[in-house]
């Protein structure tokens, strides 16, 4: 069988030690980050985002096509994605991948149009884009590409160090664009030209073949055989009419060459959902069609057939939606929450969520962890609450992926989804819900304290040291102590301003260490008309969750 001359052959590998390039420096990454609170974020993010995307690309066959490495990498990146990082990456990703996959030649104006291709998603991505970030790093090296390709520079390679070099001056300038930053560069920009650096110097130079230095990274690629071959996993369960009714699958024993291209323009003729996966000795062919016994029979011409299997799509559909009814009955909406912490994992349920997914600050959960979330739900439609403004892009990924209705109410704290679950009327239409959840959520007051990760000076004169507890509201510390009891109030202060509230109320992390009875007694002293109410919340990281109302 004649093998594919494609620029991307053989790239597996390569996409892996892009992967391990970001891992590696994971942890300057983080240190990049300008607020002293500990959070997982930008490095952690963005690595775990591409290792185990790169995890899924390895279980590709050598021999797959190069539509398959990069629908794999796009696909693996978005279910895999972590946090805002992890989502604005796999935007860019599959913004390139789009373009990419296919064109048989790699060139100046390719480069140009996936990197213009990748800049566009990701901003689409990102409601209110912010410059000096990562978008910031993708816009230029666009920008770049696509100048050098008007200018005539035809050689992928010198095009290559001018977009890269482009790329690692628009990080450097980061700071001037975003003043948060401080003298420091962008950690998201950062982890970009580390890949884009990455690419340049080991990918463009020589696609087929890899450095010496990185022949640890290769680990053996398995191997599709016709006895461990599995069923293809696609949509069968959600057929609609007007569609081709019957899932057709097979491996075709080639004893010859076949012309790939005119293959599957003859399966495109004949149905939708084309898959072509060629192996060592056979090729893998799925298509969803009206009319089996034509394929099988046109192919039948050409090779001997094997693992034959036609589903009828339609009583599929049906059987799964009774088995459905009969397990459990849908429900017109459901609430997937997000928290850390038994505590408060038990009060989001208490409060009516159907399903906790475990994470939150240092832990973001993957969009493939939501979507799976939302779709186990036995409802017609689910509202996500994020809980943590990091978790938002990806609770929208997952809602964007989801098979059903799915709203998300952009909860930034945990005690903001407990409001929000509050606020939920009896009989009222998804719609009326998250309208009127956003609403609930819009007067929740809150702040926490932690230990800082490392030393620093707010902009409004706060000193604080590593290791010490930080009292954080609204973005900003507002006070540095060694006392926890004298953090809460800071916090308690800082959300009042003076004001009168009638309720104060405290999550206590799995760290607490503190006289409960004691610190509910000085509350009350100082804030003698105030409700005061302890809640263990067992969240990590977060010694103390502080809300008023």
């Amino acid at each position: 069988m004649a093998k594919s001359k494609h620029w991307l052959k053989g790239a597996i590998p390569i996409i892996r030690m892009v992967a391990k390039a970001v891992d590696a420096e994971k942890a300057a990454i983080d240190a990049l980050n300008v607020f002293p609170v500990p959070d997982g974020d930008t490095g952690t993010n963005m690595a775990e985002t591409l290792v185990r995307m790169s995890q899924d690309v390895s279980k590709l066959p050598e021999s797959a096509t190069p539509e398959e490495i990069l629908d794999a990498v796009a696909d693996g990146a978005a279910r895999h994605a972590r946090g805002n990082s992890g989502v604005i990456l796999a935007a860019i990703i599959k913004g390139a991948t789009d373009k990419l996959k296919y064109e048989a030649e790699l060139t100046v104006g390719l480069i140009a149009e996936a990197l213009t291709s990748a800049d566009e998603r990701a901003r689409k991505t990102v409601g209110n884009p912010v410059e000096g970030t990562m978008l910031t790093v993708i816009r230029v090296m666009a920008q770049t590409a696509t100048e050098a390709h008007k200018s005539g520079i035809t050689d992928p390679a010198e095009a290559a160090k001018l977009i890269v070099a482009a790329g690692i001056h628009a990080t450097n300038e980061t700071p001037k664009m975003l003043k948060v930053l401080g003298d420091k560069i962008d950690a998201g920009a950062y982890g970009l030209s580390i890949i884009a650096r990455t690419l340049a110097s080991k990918f463009l130079d020589d696609v087929m073949k890899l450095s010496e230095d990185y022949a640890d990274f290769l680990e053996p690629e398995a191997e599709i055989s016709a006895g461990t071959a599995q069923t293809w996993s696609d949509d069968n369960l959600n057929w609609k009419p007007g569609t081709p009714l019957y899932c057709t699958e097979f491996l075709c024993h080639c004893t010859g060459e076949i012309d790939e291209g005119a293959a599957k323009a003859f399966l495109n003729v004949m149905g939708d959902s084309v898959q072509w996966l060629a192996a060592s000795s056979f090729v893998k062919i799925h298509v969803h069609t009206d009319t089996p016994d034509v394929v099988l029979g046109h192919f039948r011409q050409m090779a001997e057939l094997s693992e034959v299997r036609v589903h009828n799509m339609r009583l599929q559909t049906e059987e799964h939606a009774r088995n459905l009814a009969d397990q459990m009955p849908m429900k017109p909406m459901g609430i997937v929450a997000v928290a850390s912490g038994e505590g408060m994992k038990n009060l989001m349920l208490e409060m009516g969520a159907d399903v906790v997914v475990d994470g939150g600050q240092t832990a973001n959960p993957e969009v493939g962890q939501i979507l799976e979330s939302i779709e186990s739900v036995a409802a017609e439609g689910v509202i996500v609450l994020p809980s943590n403004k990091n978790i938002v892009l990806a609770a929208q990924s997952a809602a964007g992926m989801a098979g059903k209705p799915c709203f998300v109410v952009p909860t930034e704290t945990m005690p903001a989804s407990l409001q929000a679950l509050m606020f939920v009327p009896d009989d009222a239409t998804i719609e009326e819900a998250v309208e009127a959840m956003t609403a609930g959520v819009q007067d929740s007051k809150v702040g926490y304290i932690t230990r800082a990760v490392k030393d620093y000076s707010s902009e409004t004169g706060v000193e604080v040291a590593e290791g010490q507890l930080i009292a954080v509201v609204s973005g900003e510390v507002v006070a540095a102590h060694e006392n926890k009891i004298r953090a809460i109030f800071s916090v308690v202060d800082a959300l009042t301003d003076g004001s009168f509230t009638s309720l104060i109320t405290v999550y206590t992390g799995q760290d607490f260490g503190v006289s409960e009875k004691k610190l509910k007694k000085e509350l009350a002293k100082t804030y003698p008309e105030s409700e005061i109410q302890l809640i263990w919340g067992g969240q990590p990281v977060h010694d103390a969750i502080v809300e008023v109302q």
